[in-house]
Formats: structure tokens, sequence, C-alpha cells
């Protein structure tokens, strides 16, 4: 079994804010970030402060920005993998930073614990950060995901179920 953590942006505006983060996601290009993700790993999924603006042209020629909510900077779920897939049907997601993203990869998971949080301040300690990393570009290859051991996941669930509300 392997241990990850892995960098979720804020649910969109369009979506509830309190709804659970589910799955990992990673791009066309960086695949080899989740090689060796398995069926039955565990992730820690941390939402950050902010996202990318989301932007869609209409057919009837206008543009739709779609922003999302402000994150809580904290480990909100502890999920299990229970499938990957290699994603042919999703188009490019376009943002308004002129940047594009075809999210192709994309692990299944279902919850294993919740209700509890890990701030960021702790997520950097338990991982040997600086306390004020804000875990932009975070992972390998920068693709928001990183493999992490044993011991770190066992403080972290520790820390998790120690901050349930």
């Amino acid at each position: 079994m392997n241990y990850w953590v892995t960098t979720q942006w804020p649910h969109s505006i369009e979506d509830d804010k309190g709804q659970e983060h589910s799955g990992v996601y990673v791009p066309n290009d960086r695949q080899a970030a989740v090689d060796k993700m398995n069926c039955g790993d565990i992730v820690f999924i941390y939402e950050s402060q902010s996202g990318r603006v989301i932007v869609e042209n209409l057919e009837d020629g206008s543009r739709k920005e779609t922003p999302c909510h402000i994150g809580r900077m904290e480990i909100l779920d502890i999920v299990e993998v229970v499938a990957i897939h290699k994603r042919k049907d999703l188009k490019t997601t376009q943002y308004t930073n002129g940047t594009s993203i075809w999210w192709q990869f994309h692990a299944e998971t279902k919850s294993v614990y919740k209700g509890g949080r890990v701030s960021r301040n702790k997520l950097n300690d338990i991982l040997g950060y600086n306390r004020n990393y804000n875990l932009r570009g975070f992972g390998d290859q920068h693709s928001g995901i990183k493999k992490i051991t044993k011991e770190q996941a066992l403080a972290l669930t520790d820390e998790y179920n120690s901050n349930k509300k």
C-alpha cells in the first residue's frame, strides 16, 4: 500500500462549497507522477486557497467565466483509491490566465475518514516543509500529487482524527 497527498483547487462557485472532494486528477503530461498509484492506496486531499478561473467560449459568441470558492487550506478528506482511469472523453479545460489543462488521469476514490481536518501549517510540519509553503507547484513534476511515507501518513491520520468537528 502507498500513501499520497494531493492538492486540489476549491470547487467551482457553481458547486456546493462544502461538498466532499473525491478522486485524484493529474494532467496528461504528468502521468509519471501517478504511475505507482494502485487500488487500495490512501490519499490525503488538501484544498488550496484558490484555483484558476475556467473560461468557456459559448456558441452565441459570449464568454463564460467560472471562478472557484475561497478554499479552506486544509486536508479535508482521506480517501482510498478504488479505480484508476485514463479518460478519453474529457475536453481540455481553458482558464482565464491563458493556460489549458487536459485532466486525463483520474483515480476514483471512496471516503475512509470523515469530519477531520489538518491545517496547512501542520501538513507542512509533518512533510518537512517550511510552515509558510502554500503548496503551489506541489508534488512530483508539479503534478499536485506526492507519495509520502507510512510514518507521515500515520501522523496525518492522527492529526486529522484529533480535529474532528
